[in-house]
């Protein structure tokens, strides 16, 4: 097995994994153009893999289609999910429950960081909805993951775990002042892995990278970080 370093490229590392890429369908969730659902698609598409681009904004994830479909035989079928509305994030899970094929694996790319404070429609916290909650999604298509060989979840988190656990009696944080949306992502996985012995889970920090994730933060943000409610 090589070592990977910082300087590592998907596609080296793709490279070296093609022959369990090859043929596996894979759910990427938060394929805006430019960050690390999309080209995690891409380099899933490169090696062989059907790829379910899952957005909240169609055109984002058609904009993100157009560009892997420069791979050649790029295998891609386009899922909206909204990870802010249980209605939506039921929605679509009935749609992927609908497919013929099993699920290989699940990439829960998708998230939010340093939004200004505000609860989406079923009343939740914003950052712990999308971050966190919306991916109840891998609950409802058990039944498809586990019609695979070798089902696998991939939980993208960050280092803000080590600012904090997970309030569980005020998920709402305080009305905004703090939150743990990262851990409680952790705490999922690890459940994930006890209750269903053939599920394989990882959570995984992907490191720093220039994307728009942090759109909405201010230089002010930053240096309050540990404080940050979107850890």
């Amino acid at each position: 097995m090589p070592d990977f370093d910082i300087n590592s490229t998907g596609e080296r590392v793709g490279k070296v994994f093609a022959d369990r890429i090859k043929g596996k369908t894979v759910i990427v969730t938060g394929v805006s153009p430019g960050g690390f659902g999309a080209d995690t698609a891409r380099v899933l598409a490169l090696y062989g893999a059907r790829v379910i681009l899952a957005g909240r904004s169609l055109t984002k994830i058609k904009a993100t289609a157009d560009a892997v479909k420069k791979v050649p035989n790029a295998d891609l079928k386009e899922l909206v999910i909204d990870l802010g509305s249980l209605k939506s994030v039921r929605r679509a899970a009935e749609e992927v429950l609908g497919y013929s094929v099993p699920i290989d694996v699940v990439i829960t790319n998708a998230g939010v960081m340093g939004t200004p404070y505000q609860k989406t429609v079923d009343g939740i916290e914003f950052q712990l909805a999308c971050n966190h909650v919306g991916h109840y999604f891998i609950k409802l298509i058990l039944p498809k993951l586990l019609e695979a060989p070798e089902p696998r979840v991939v939980l993208g988190v960050s280092v803000g775990h080590f600012w904090g656990g997970v309030r569980f009696e005020d998920y709402n944080f305080e009305d905004g002042k703090n939150g743990q949306s990262k851990s409680a992502v952790i705490f999922h996985g690890v459940a994930l892995a006890e209750r269903y012995n053939k599920l394989v889970v990882f959570s995984v920090h992907p490191g720093s990278a220039a994307t728009n994730l942090d759109s909405t933060m201010t230089m002010e943000d930053y240096e309050r970080c540990p404080d940050l409610s979107y850890f």
